[in-house]
C-alpha cells in the first residue's frame, strides 16, 4: 500500500512540473492584460469597473482570463492560448 501512495505522489509531482514548464497561464493580471492590449493600467481597471473587460475576482486579486482577451479581440480562444504558450502577444 505504501508503494502505491509513493507512486501516486511521484505521478502528481511529474504532472505539476510538466505544467509549470509549459507555462500554461490561463489568466493575466489587469496590468499584464493592459500591456497586451496596448492600453494603460488605469484604463484597464476602468474597463474592468465598467464591465467591458470580463474578469474574475480571486479574493482581492482581479484576473483576466485569456479567453476574455481573445473574445475582446475577436480571436478564437485556442489561437490566443497557443500564442500565449509560445510567448507571443495576442
Amino acid at each position: 500500500m505504501r508503494r502505491i501512495a509513493r507512486h501516486r505522489s511521484t505521478v502528481l509531482e511529474v504532472n505539476l512540473s510538466r505544467r509549470a514548464r509549459a507555462d500554461e497561464r490561463l489568466v493575466y493580471t489587469v496590468t499584464e492584460a493592459a500591456a497586451l492590449l496596448g492600453i494603460s493600467r488605469a484604463h484597464g481597471y476602468d474597463l474592468v469597473a465598467s464591465g467591458e473587460l470580463p474578469h474574475l475576482r480571486l479574493g482581492r486579486r482581479i484576473v483576466i482570463p485569456i479567453n476574455a482577451l481573445a473574445q475582446l479581440l475577436g480571436l478564437d480562444g485556442s489561437e490566443a492560448f497557443l500564442s500565449a504558450r509560445r510567448g507571443g502577444e495576442l
